[in-house]
């Protein structure tokens, strides 16, 4: 839990999920992204190449710094191949808690015990299933908002099972996303913003 985060899984290929892992490869992070479906695999992948040759046309980005993300950006098949080096797992999945405590289950098997694993999700609170992890300390809700690549605003929910520790690498990451992150803090009943960007 010491160490910085520098590398970056995102479970869930989904537009949530691979705009995550996108712009964490933008902002300088090593970023594996991972899905149950192949199909959204190939679909991320191509939005990834599509959206950086925009930058480049938009001269947002230059196409060196463009060769730089997209080395820093891989999408895989195999959950252990996308967790084993993690420093922070972002997870956006379906909305369903049985999966998530599943999952969540796997993520603790599968990853250091430094890891910090989060959830994106809006509605399902971290204290549902952190339990099925040995480190329920390290384990929280960071949600981003829709387009998550536009969208400056995240949310890290600190519930009373997680560690200001954990909360300051999670509100430190979000900063270096350059994302204003609100802390959330206490019981867990809905998040800060309610608006249309949530879905």
């Amino acid at each position: 839990m010491s160490k910085k985060i520098n590398n970056v899984a995102v479970i869930g290929a989904g537009t949530r999920g691979y705009q995550i892992a996108l712009h964490g490869a933008i902002k300088g992070f090593s970023v594996k992204c991972t899905d149950i479906n192949a199909v959204s695999l190939v679909r991320a992948d191509a939005f990834v190449d599509d959206y950086l040759v925009e930058q480049i046309a938009n001269g947002d980005l230059t196409p060196e710094q463009v060769k730089q993300v997209r080395g820093r950006i891989v999408f895989v098949n195999s959950l252990e191949e996308a967790v084993q080096e993690a420093d922070l797992v972002i997870e956006a999945i379906v909305e369903d808690l049985e999966i998530k405590r599943d999952l969540f289950c796997q993520l603790d098997r599968l990853t250091p015990p430094h890891t910090i694993l989060a959830s994106n999700s809006a509605a399902i609170a971290s204290s549902n299933f952190a339990a099925a992890t040995t480190r329920p300390d390290q384990v929280l809700n960071l949600h981003f908002f829709n387009p998550a690549l536009a969208v400056k605003m995240a949310e890290v929910v600190q519930e009373a099972h997680v560690s200001d520790k954990t909360t300051a690498a999670v509100m430190a990451f979000c900063e270096d996303l350059d994302k204003e992150a609100v802390h959330v803090s206490g019981g867990y009943g809905g998040f800060t913003v309610q608006s249309g960007h949530h879905q």
